[in-house]
């Protein structure tokens, strides 16, 4: 393997050099050399098909997180509106989301990951509107649990007695 060097043009003398008197020509063209040597992407610490593999990895997740159909197949993965974070530690929630129709930053789930139900505390909600109407003929109350992130423990989510995950305090990507 060759060592590459970058161009002349990329550098000029008054980029931190020493002045003439303080080293002699053949010091300045030794540093030249060394600094001017062409560094490898490892070097760089860079990884330019990183983008690629980055969006396998998403796809083979949402994937495997895919919901079955009648025959036990996986269904064809459908893009999401976005992919939630846990606010404090940025642990993924859910990857497969759709954002809420009337209030910003705030999507319904029903496949999540690193998620933990509070089953033991109940939240209540009185039904408000058309929908209070709709849903509850009886008059009675929305009832959801809390959830949690696995990781950190920070509240994310409420769960409803559908078992539909309402996220609304996430970071969507």
């Amino acid at each position: 393997m060759t060592t590459e060097y970058y161009d002349d043009i990329y550098f000029s003398d008054s980029e931190g050099w020493e002045t003439e008197s303080e080293m002699d020509t053949e010091d300045k063209e030794i540093r030249k050399r060394e600094i001017k040597k062409k560094q490898t992407d490892e070097e760089l610490l860079y990884d330019p098909s990183i983008d690629e593999k980055n969006e396998i990895w998403v796809t083979s997740r949402n994937v495997a997180n895919a919901p079955r159909d009648e025959m036990g197949q996986k269904s064809k993965v459908r893009p999401t509106d976005a992919v939630l974070t846990c606010p404090l530690c940025w642990t993924p929630l859910c990857y497969d989301c759709q954002k809420h129709d009337k209030f910003l930053n705030q999507y319904r789930a029903m496949f999540v990951e690193n998620c933990k139900i509070i089953s033991g505390e109940v939240l209540k909600f009185a039904p408000q509107g058309k929908k209070a109407k709709r849903t509850n003929p009886g008059g009675g109350e929305d009832v959801f649990h809390p959830v949690e992130c696995n990781e950190c423990g920070t509240r994310v989510a409420v769960i409803d007695s559908e078992e539909i995950y309402h996220f609304f305090n996430v970071i969507p990507s």
